[in-house]
């Protein structure tokens, strides 16, 4: 491995083939492995770091409380909660057919909580996800349609894609 393959690689922005690149010269296992099996090794490791790079980024903007999971939910009878429309709103069938999910109830039955946790479950489909309260949603959406001079959140609102969550 040269310095100058490494350079090359930083150049064209490949950091995850970088890490696996350093990763084989230390590794003798390596060694024994083709040039087709390493590269596709190198390919291989640069998808993931993308991947993870992509949630990561998904996740800071999507602004969620963290540490909300589906899976952690709890769907004690007290709680109101239909495990099967819970478990149906995960699958993010809805993001897909562009229909909104408005999460509702009294104070402390965990709405934040069930929301965020759609928003990590969707966000885990490749889906992009916003939490926002609901006066601040009412408050972006007035601005947005007010704010025609440079329609900035109009625009965040409208060509990012639309809010999935």
């Amino acid at each position: 491995m040269t310095n100058h393959t490494i350079e090359a690689l930083g150049r064209l922005r490949l950091e995850g083939m970088i890490d696996a690149l350093e990763q084989q010269s230390r590794s003798s296992e390596f060694l024994t492995l083709g040039f087709d099996e390493r590269l596709s090794h190198l390919v291989t490791a640069e998808i993931s770091y993308r991947d993870e790079r992509r949630m990561e980024r998904l996740l800071r903007a999507a602004k969620l409380r963290s540490g909300a999971s589906i899976e952690s939910l709890d769907f004690r009878a007290s709680r109101g909660l239909d495990r099967s429309q819970v478990l149906s709103l995960a699958s993010a069938n809805w993001v897909r057919n562009h229909d909104q999910v408005a999460v509702l109830g009294p104070t402390g039955v965990g709405k934040t909580y069930v929301a965020c946790a759609l928003g990590h479950a969707a966000i885990r489909q490749g889906h992009s996800a916003l939490y926002l309260r609901y006066p601040r949603m009412l408050e972006e959406l007035t601005i947005a349609r007010g704010d025609s001079e440079t329609g900035t959140s109009h625009e965040c609102l409208v060509q990012g894609g639309g809010v999935d969550t």
